[in-house]
């Protein structure tokens, strides 16, 4: 679940993105898993996802273990890959502000500190840092 003020707009990086509606300080908490919104699929349960809403939905989920997949319930899906992120995971279960982040900036994450699946589809440059 979003705990800051965002919004969904086109991204530099991929498609579309997460964007910061206010300013958004150091530390601050960002996101956070919630199983009221957010969900925990298993394999029989992301096919299923597939079957009803179309492949697209492989590019919202993550690998949390194997055989289990996050979906987040919101807006979350649309945070985006970059070697340099903003913000952080310190856990599988929430994502910080890594620095000051201004209106406006767009949120972003290194996927490979919780997508255990990252490392077999990001670009090769992307796995150097």
């Amino acid at each position: 679940m979003l705990c800051i003020p965002t919004y969904v707009g086109p991204s530099r990086i991929h498609g579309r993105g997460l964007f910061a509606a206010a300013p958004v300080r150091r530390g601050a908490l960002v996101w956070r898993f919630d199983p009221e919104r957010d969900r925990i699929l298993t394999r029989a349960q992301l096919d299923a996802e597939v079957e009803a809403r179309g492949e697209t939905v492989l590019f919202h989920v993550y690998l949390q273990d194997p055989g289990s997949w996050v979906l987040c319930g919101d807006d979350a899906v649309y945070m985006n890959h970059d070697e340099a992120p903003n913000c952080d995971d310190p856990d599988p279960e929430r994502t910080t502000a890594r620095r000051d982040i201004a209106i406006g900036e767009e949120l972003t994450v290194d996927y490979r500190l919780f997508d255990q699946s990252a490392s077999t589809w990001l670009p090769t440059a992307a796995m150097t840092s």
